[in-house]
């Protein structure tokens, strides 16, 4: 994995973690107080609902009907406790275990509200007042009917099981979570592939350059992107072939040049045959091939007499003309053996 392509990992997927988490805490958190706000409101409309119904009961002193009630409110879910106080604080009708003390039954009401919590329960009242009009009515808040203020008969009481909202919770909690992952999931998914998909082309052509200047011209990348990248990929190769043919033409020019310089160096320049270094490199290799028992090699030596009559009298153009035309006769006669020591030319003074 490369550099880059860790980079661009990171740097797009840190922020999409981020917000993910964002999200996920914002919306459990919110999701986790509304189950708590219905937990509460609920509780709410149970005594809401129950201390209007109560009134006869208690006014009428009919503890049997008011058993009945707090025995089918307890039957709701979450309701693991109802009781029914009258005026003076007693108890007279109640179902399931309370766990309000008796300074909660006792104290004054204080409306509709939630009027204490423990570990696993929460516990709401609400004030029984005698109806004021026709039976219709089933409750109004105090102070909202003309006239006197309306007379307290008593309080009722309303225990719900907290152990349903921590499952609830918890539940919400660990589909958070697996949300959580599920997006970090695929965004990592979505996120390495378009890393790879812009990063992998680079790396590419990151590595032709180097291959390039390493020296190893014949380097291309594939053509299989688009855009930008695709432009840069076509561009590389076309300027590749380019430095591959000019570098091809350079090396073959360089070739031609040193085995130009090779030849003359161990060539005469008039006549084309060996020069007296090479001669004495060939005469001592084709010594060390005869003395180990191999082929025998042959020596030519030519002897020109009153050549230098031919310089005086024709002048040095045609005794190099000469020498020219004896060298070429003397590679005729040395042509059909397979080994041969060329003779330097030597200008005869005689």
């Amino acid at each position: 994995m490369s550099s880059l392509y860790r980079r661009l990992l990171f740097m797009t997927l840190l922020p999409a973690c981020f917000l993910a988490l964002v999200l996920v805490i914002y919306f459990s958190f919110a999701g986790l107080r509304a189950l708590e706000q219905e937990l509460l409101q609920r509780g709410e409309d149970i005594v809401r609902y129950m201390a209007p119904t109560s009134e006869y009961g208690v006014v009428s002193g009919n503890w049997l009907s008011l058993q009945g009630m707090v025995q089918g409110a307890v039957q709701q879910p979450d309701v693991r406790a109802a009781a029914v106080v009258n005026r003076d604080g007693r108890v007279v009708a109640v179902s399931g275990r309370v766990n309000l003390g008796a300074e909660y039954l006792k104290s004054p009401p204080r409306g509709v509200t939630q009027v204490a919590s423990g570990e696993n329960w929460i516990a709401f009242a609400a004030p029984i007042y005698r109806s004021q009009v026709g039976g219709d009515v089933f409750f109004e808040e105090p102070g909202t009917l003309a006239g006197n203020p309306p007379e307290l008969v008593g309080q009722v009481f309303v225990e719900l099981d907290k152990s349903g909202l921590a499952a609830r919770q918890r539940d919400l909690l660990l589909r958070g979570i697996g949300i959580l992952i599920l997006a970090l999931a695929l965004a990592a998914y979505f996120v390495a592939r378009l890393a790879r998909n812009l990063v992998l082309p680079v790396v590419r052509l990151a590595d032709a350059v180097r291959a390039m200047a390493d020296g190893r011209f014949d380097a291309r990348v594939e053509e299989n992107s688009r855009d930008e990248i695709g432009q840069l990929e076509r561009g590389f190769n076309r300027m590749g072939e380019h430095i591959d043919e000019v570098h091809r033409n350079l090396q073959h020019r360089i070739d031609e040049a040193t085995a130009l310089l090779a030849y003359q160096a161990r060539h005469d320049a008039l006549t084309g045959l060996v020069n007296r270094r090479e001669f004495e490199t060939r005469m001592e290799a084709a010594i060390k091939v005869a003395q180990g028992g191999g082929e025998t090699s042959s020596v030519l030596f030519i002897d020109l007499d009153r050549f230098k009559k031919v310089n005086d009298t024709s002048g040095h153009m045609a005794g190099d003309e000469l020498l020219r035309q004896l060298s070429w006769g003397a590679k005729l006669c040395c042509s059909s053996s397979s080994s041969r020591v060329e003779l330097p030319p030597v200008s005869s003074s005689m």
